[in-house]
């Protein structure tokens, strides 16, 4: 049978749709290289990022850690989080996370994801460099996951080690669009 001809089955000789997978729920699910067996489907997921108006730099940094405007919710499948002050408030669960965010001229810097309610990092992000005395911008990023047991605050927070005036947080592009600087993107188990 091709794959335009009808329905086709794994683990079934009778499917009921275009494409079924058949197995015992909990036990059966998709084999990862690494061994790891995922049994269900992401139940809900999120994207905020921090947008202005175009030509607009994303603002100034400070030295040290601070937090990532975050101002706009883009995607929220199944009502997950509320975006309020820069922080997401995430119920509870487990999710996979990851997320971007510009810096200027910053010399060392990276990010972080902070539940600010409980006061822990939840996952720290790459460590990455833009020479300061050039005009060099880089992106640092994260990726990870984490389990909350109740509704928490978080926030995307970036450790900048050279301070910068208007743009520290990133340049506009002025190409007729919104300026996009940090992105934050989760999928709950």
């Amino acid at each position: 049978m091709g794959p335009t001809e009808g329905n086709v089955g794994i683990g079934t000789t009778a499917p009921g749709a275009k494409l079924e997978i058949a197995g015992t729920s909990g036990v059966d699910g998709i084999k990862f290289p690494d061994g790891s067996i995922q049994t269900t489907s992401a139940t809900g997921h999120i994207l905020i990022t921090h947008e202005v108006t175009n030509g607009t730099n994303a603002g100034s940094s400070v030295t040290g850690w601070q937090t990532r405007p975050l101002n706009s919710k883009k995607i929220d499948t199944n009502s997950l989080v509320s975006l309020s002050s820069n922080r997401v408030t995430f119920t509870a669960g487990t999710y996979y996370c990851q997320a971007t965010a510009p810096a200027f001229r910053a010399n060392n810097h990276k990010l972080r994801l902070r539940n600010v309610t409980d006061n822990v990092t939840l996952i720290v992000g790459s460590s990455e460099y833009a020479y300061q005395p050039s005009i060099i911008g880089n992106t640092a990023r994260l990726v990870g996951q984490f389990t909350i047991a109740a509704g928490k605050a978080l926030e995307l927070q970036h450790y900048i080690a050279y301070a910068r005036a208007n743009d520290g947080l990133g340049t506009s592009v002025s190409s007729g669009e919104v300026e996009v600087y940090a992105i934050l993107e989760c999928w709950k188990n």
